[in-house]
C-alpha cells in the first residue's frame, strides 16, 4: 500500500515536474479555516446528513460556462441532484470554487488532516517508507524527504474519513483525482466498508501517466472499482489497467456544450474568412510555459503581422513573449473550452485539450521538443494532417504555412467512435447495481 501511495508524489518530485505548493501566510490559512468552517455548517446539515453519494473534486476543474463556475468534468451529476455532497479542494491558487449550493469546501478538514499527520510523524516510523526513500536518493537522484511526511498525511486521511464515514454512509462516491494521499486513503475506508466508488476521467490516462503506470495489483486497495471514461473507446483497452468490465463510457459535458459553440462559429465564419487569418490557440502548461512560448515565437517570428492570429492560454503561470504584435496576445479570462471551440488550430506541449480539441473537431499540433508529446499521445493518434507533431520549430513553422494552404481548416478524416451521450447519476447507479 506504501507504494500505491507514494508513487504518484515520487514521480512529480522530478525533472520537469518538481514543483513547491505556494506557503500562504498564517493569518491567511486561519481566516480560509474560520470561513470554511463557517460554510459549512449549513452544508453538514442541509446535505450531508442526507447526502447517498460523495462527489471529490478540486478547484482546477473549475471553469466558466454561461456565467456560471462549474465543475467541468462532474457538472451533468452535481446540478443533477440534491441527494449528494461535493467535498471541493481548494488545489490551485488562482482558480476560483464553483457555484453549487452543495459544496463542502475541504479547506478546513485538509488543515485538520496536516495537524494530525503532523503529530503522527513526530512519534511514528515506518522501516519500510525509509527504505523507499532511501532507495531513491542512493540510485543517484534528487534528495527526497517527504515520504514519511506523505505517509502520514495518508494515516491521518484515513481517521478523518473513517469520522466521516461513522456519521454518513454513503452509497456511492465519484472522484475526479484518486491519485493522492488524501483521496486514497478514503478509496481505501470504502473498500474495507463495501461502498462503490467511481473515477471520472479528467486528463489523460495511458501508462506514461504516473497514476496509471503500474501493475494494477498494486493499486488494488488504492484506486476507486469504477472508470468512467472520455476518450476513445476503442483506445482504452491498450492504455489503462482498469478492467473491461469496470469500464463506463461517458462523453464529456463540457465537451458537449462547447460543440454547440464550434458548430456555431463554423456557421458564422466563412472558409475563406478563416483561411485568410487562421485563429491559432497555444495552450500552455505550467512546467513548461516558456520553453513552449519561446518554441511558438520564434516559429511566429518567420511570418509577417497579421496572417494569423495567434492566442496564447496561461494557467497561472505568465508567459514572456519577446515581441511585441498586434496578432499575438495572451488571454486570462477566457475559458480553453470556449477557445478550443472558437479556434481553427490548437497547440500544445502535452495538455490533455490536444486530445478534447480533436473530440470537437480542431486540428491540433503538438509540440514534439522533448518526449513528452509522443509518450502521452502516441496511443491515441499517430503523426497525421489533423494531428500533427512538430519536433523543431522549423516543422511547426512548415506546418502552419500548409495548414493555411488546406482546402479546408476541418480535419480531413472526423474522429470515430466518439461517445454521444453523458451519463447520469441514475445510469451509473445503474451499472453498479446502487440503489439511489
Amino acid at each position: 500500500m506504501e507504494w500505491a501511495v507514494l508513487r504518484f508524489y515520487f514521480f512529480f518530485s522530478f525533472g520537469r515536474f518538481k514543483r513547491k505548493s505556494p506557503r500562504l501566510p498564517a493569518t491567511l490559512i486561519f481566516k480560509k479555516v474560520i470561513k470554511s468552517l463557517g460554510n459549512n455548517i449549513k452544508v453538514f446539515f442541509k446535505y450531508f446528513l442526507k447526502a447517498d453519494v460523495w462527489v471529490l473534486s478540486n478547484n482546477a476543474e473549475t471553469r466558466w460556462h454561461d456565467g456560471q463556475k462549474i465543475n467541468k468534468v462532474l457538472h451533468s451529476v452535481l446540478a443533477e441532484s440534491d441527494s449528494l455532497v461535493f467535498f471541493e479542494r481548494y488545489l490551485r491558487p488562482k482558480n476560483e470554487t464553483t457555484d453549487y449550493s452543495n459544496r463542502f469546501d475541504f479547506f478546513f478538514f485538509e488543515t485538520q488532516i496536516r495537524v494530525i499527520s503532523f503529530f503522527i510523524n513526530l512519534f511514528y516510523s515506518s522501516e519500510k517508507i525509509s527504505k523507499l526513500q532511501a532507495e531513491f536518493t542512493k540510485d543517484g537522484l534528487e534528495e527526497v524527504n517527504f515520504a514519511h511526511k506523505r505517509w502520514c498525511q495518508f494515516l491521518a486521511s484515513k481517521i478523518l474519513w473513517r469520522v466521516l464515514l461513522t456519521i454518513k454512509k454513503p452509497k456511492l462516491v465519484l472522484i475526479t483525482d484518486y491519485h493522492n494521499a488524501i483521496n486514497m486513503a478514503l478509496v481505501y475506508q470504502l473498500k474495507k466498508m463495501n461502498i462503490k466508488s467511481v473515477e471520472y476521467q479528467h486528463g489523460i490516462i495511458s501508462p506514461k501517466h504516473p497514476a496509471y503506470m503500474y501493475d494494477p495489483k498494486v493499486a488494488e486497495k488504492g484506486r476507486p472499482d469504477y472508470l468512467v471514461y472520455f476518450s476513445l473507446p476503442n483506445k482504452w483497452e491498450n492504455t489503462i489497467a482498469y478492467d473491461a468490465k469496470k469500464v463506463v463510457f461517458s462523453s464529456s459535458y463540457i465537451l458537449q456544450e462547447c460543440q454547440k459553440k464550434r458548430d456555431g462559429y463554423i456557421d458564422n465564419h466563412s472558409g475563406d474568412q478563416r483561411k485568410s487569418k487562421p485563429r491559432v490557440l497555444v495552450s500552455l502548461q505550467n512546467s513548461s510555459i516558456q520553453e513552449t512560448t519561446d518554441f511558438v515565437c520564434q516559429a511566429i517570428s518567420r511570418f509577417k503581422e497579421g496572417e494569423f492570429e495567434f492566442i496564447l492560454l496561461p494557467r497561472d503561470k505568465q508567459p514572456q513573449i519577446p515581441f511585441n504584435r498586434s496578432d499575438v496576445h495572451v488571454e486570462n479570462d477566457m475559458s480553453i473550452y470556449e477557445l478550443l471551440a472558437t479556434s481553427d488550430l490548437h497547440v500544445t506541449h502535452f495538455s490533455t485539450t490536444a486530445l478534447e480539441a480533436r473530440m470537437l473537431g480542431t486540428v491540433t499540433c503538438v509540440l514534439a521538443f522533448d518526449s513528452m508529446a509522443e509518450d502521452y499521445f502516441n496511443d491515441f493518434h499517430g503523426h497525421s494532417d489533423d494531428f500533427y507533431y512538430a519536433k523543431s520549430v522549423d516543422e511547426f513553422a512548415q506546418f502552419l504555412e500548409a495548414f493555411k494552404k488546406r482546402s479546408t481548416l476541418e480535419p480531413t478524416k472526423p474522429l470515430e467512435h466518439v461517445q454521444n451521450k453523458t451519463l447520469t447519476l441514475r445510469d451509473l447507479a445503474d451499472v453498479m447495481d446502487v440503489s439511489i
